[in-house]
């Protein structure tokens, strides 16, 4: 199944094909994690406001400084998660069922207020119109593709609900409302320490602390709306296809991009768009236009938002009209990434 995600500033900084994507709670918490190895001292000393703050202002740092390091630290935290859903599926264990309903539990609040707080989840989608807000306020222009396979709730890496239609959500059993943390730990504790009731622990679990989401919440239709995937803490590397820049996507706009060029390896990729960039480049320098030379390098070699290149609508629209333009030259250059 391919999957799509308009990248985050946190998302670029890690660089998805070498290390894969994580959630912002996920960097969140190896960033905290990481300030109390290094500067205990001072972070003790900060209110609990405070300290979040200061781990939020610290996260693009930590990302910069460990960003060879990444892919393990993030497989490392999120082995907890992988673990769980192999003890499920291979040794049918119940507390690991529970633990799965647990972190399930967070997705409604993630689907309502995703974009305002730090959530354990990635959003991602079918649907390429249903990126196009979030690629549209993006200060650099970058689009992840991904393969990624789901049962509908789960897959051996990770879980990966399909929340992208009525249909899908309407059968989904294992979302409940919030389950409070120390709730969950009082009463698997409690389950533990009493061997007769083991047995009985879905059971009890069902009755006592799991809470069905209503399937008319709010966040599902958002999330039918956007024909989402949500994906839990991290997904690796060898999941990303590719990840599509500022001229890619325009191709597919104007329905020119090849989808042969997603089977090269990612190298070939990088390569076949550097070598169309040239070639549209000495188009360009030949017809001796500096607008247009311009407009092709803030857009497809800095690889920035036409919103961020200028708030004038008029001379927006001017830059509009000769992307427009470049884009028309690409229509019959030989190459892997446009359509024959």
């Amino acid at each position: 199944m391919i999957l799509m995600r308009a990248l985050n500033e946190y998302d670029r900084i890690m660089n998805p094909l070498r290390n894969g994507l994580a959630s912002k709670k996920l960097i969140y918490n190896a960033t905290k994690r990481y300030l109390y190895n290094t500067d205990r001292e001072l972070v003790e000393k900060l209110s609990k406001k405070e300290l979040d703050e200061y781990i939020k202002n610290y996260m693009y740092k930590y990302l910069m400084s460990h960003k060879y390091q990444l892919e393990k630290i993030f497989k490392r935290q999120h082995k907890i998660t992988k673990d769980t859903i192999h003890k499920f599926v291979e040794e049918k264990d119940d507390f690991a069922y529970c633990q799965m309903i647990r972190d399930l539990s967070s997705l409604p609040n993630h689907l309502i207020n995703g974009s305002k707080i730090y959530t354990n989840w990635i959003s991602t989608t079918t649907n390429f119109d249903s990126i196009w807000n979030y690629y549209d306020r993006q200060k650099i222009h970058e689009v992840a593709v991904l393969n990624v396979s789901t049962n509908g709730v789960f897959n051996e890496d990770t879980y990966v609900v399909d929340v992208s239609n009525k249909e899908t959500i309407e059968k989904l059993k294992c979302i409940s409302n919030k389950i409070d943390a120390e709730t969950f730990d009082l009463f698997i504790k409690f389950m533990k320490e009493n061997l007769e009731y083991q047995k009985d622990i879905v059971s009890f679990f069902h009755h006592f602390i799991m809470r069905p989401t209503n399937k008319k919440f709010m966040g599902f239709n958002f999330a039918a709306s956007s024909f989402e995937y949500s994906i839990y803490e991290y997904l690796p590397k060898e999941s990303v296809i590719t990840i599509l820049e500022s001229l890619q996507i325009d191709l597919i706009c104007a329905n020119l991009l090849n989808e042969e060029y997603y089977t090269l390896s990612p190298g070939k990729q990088a390569q076949e768009l550097e070598k169309l960039k040239r070639i549209i480049l000495g188009y360009i320098q030949k017809e001796n236009n500096p607008y247009m030379l311009y407009v092709f390098e803030e857009l497809y070699l800095k690889k920035r938002n036409i919103s961020e290149i200028t708030n004038d609508t008029n001379e927006q629209e001017k830059m509009i009209v000769m992307r427009n333009k470049i884009l028309s030259k690409s229509r019959n250059i030989p190459s892997v990434l446009i359509k024959k």
